[in-house]
């Protein structure tokens, strides 16, 4: 019983974590863009600044979502068996 209480916590640091990496997805995204624009000497397109903010928001957003799926699967996982055990 002490294995799936230990999941069902970490299932909520992922679950937290990935909350995170969703909602500040476009924070993130803009600011490893703006990172990269720093780096860059020289005159860049509008439009490949735009793609790669826009592709490392969307990274960002899957990769939380990710987490999320994987938190809710291992914490009803983890209540379903905490569950069952104490029934038997």
């Amino acid at each position: 019983m002490e294995k799936y209480r230990k999941l069902i916590i970490v299932g909520s640091y992922l679950g937290i974590t990935g909350l995170i990496l969703s909602f500040f997805s476009v924070s993130f995204g803009t600011a490893i863009a703006d990172i990269w624009l720093n780096t860059i000497t020289g005159v860049v397109d509008t439009r490949k600044y735009e793609l790669i903010m826009q592709s490392n928001t969307n990274n960002f957003l899957v990769i939380g979502s990710i987490l999320v799926s994987v938190s809710i699967v291992s914490i009803i996982f983890s209540w379903y068996r905490m569950l069952d055990i104490n029934d038997k």
